[in-house]
């Protein structure tokens, strides 16, 4: 298990791009000292995790942000690979609803199976994980953040922007976002390039990733917007590629580890 670290398993963020494998799907692996937690792990989760050298018997969590098919759908085959498919009960699911695209079989093959609301919060070995509220039309979803020994990360999960959404995460480190349109697209209660700028504006993290893409996002060119979000808010951001690593400590500078105490 690789210390302290962020890696996106896949940044495709709709049915075309998806579908199409234009991008992988593979969710965000999350790794400190005594932990490895896998975020959204949507088709060709397993795949994505066999290339880039991740075990899914080291996983420790599996959290998902909500029940739509391009984050969830490959949850119930890595706690079969987890567990062994039960031979070893270990791990924990966490999700955001009772009901979902994990079946109750899987679901018992786990040491613990939690439903966070907003608001709630778990702590898994050395991490501390709050479920923060995200303005879906999936109405049970979530976006986190995640304390890890050394940083606090924000992951915003699918949503559509307002100032008081964005206010939540105004203590991270660094962010997650998933921003699948370009410009001031609108579409379906996700996140645009606009959007980016006005909760950057509002959080001034250390560092912003840009991910779950969508077709028009692609034809716009993520790197080019994340320039654009960049030069209109001076906060470092990067348009993440399907195997990015992210090392925290690389953007530690200025020593503000924040905690979820804070809250």
């Amino acid at each position: 298990m690789a210390d302290n670290g962020i890696t996106l398993l896949g940044t495709g963020g709709d049915s075309i791009v998806v579908g199409r494998q234009l991008r992988a799907s593979g969710g965000i692996v999350i790794t400190t000292p005594d932990s490895q937690i896998h975020l959204d792990p949507g088709p060709g989760t397993l795949v994505q995790m066999a290339k880039h050298d991740f075990h899914p018997r080291e996983t420790t969590a599996v959290i998902l942000s909500h029940q739509h098919v391009n984050h969830a759908t490959e949850a119930a085959a890595l706690i079969s690979a987890m567990t062994h498919n039960g031979i070893d009960r270990r791990g924990v699911l966490v999700t955001n609803t009772q009901e979902g695209l994990v079946p109750a079989y899987q679901r018992s093959l786990v040491e613990k199976f939690l439903i966070l609301k907003p608001g709630n919060r778990v702590g898994i070995n050395d991490i501390e994980i709050r479920a923060v509220r995200a303005n879906h039309y999936d109405t049970d979803a979530n976006g986190y953040i995640i304390q890890t020994p050394s940083y606090l990360l924000g992951y915003t999960g699918d949503t559509a922007y307002s100032d008081d959404w964005a206010k939540q995460f105004a203590e991270c480190n660094i962010l997650i976002i998933n921003c699948r349109h370009p410009g001031d697209i609108k579409g379906g209660d996700h996140l645009n390039t606009t959007d980016v700028i006005r909760m950057l504006t509002l959080c001034k993290p250390q560092l912003a990733i840009l991910t779950h893409f969508g077709a028009k996002m692609l034809d716009a060119d993520p790197l080019a917007q994340a320039r654009r979000i960049h030069h209109e808010t001076k906060v470092q951001v990067v348009a993440a590629k399907d195997g990015l690593h992210v090392a925290p400590s690389h953007y530690d500078a200025q020593q503000r580890q924040k905690k979820l105490g804070n809250f």
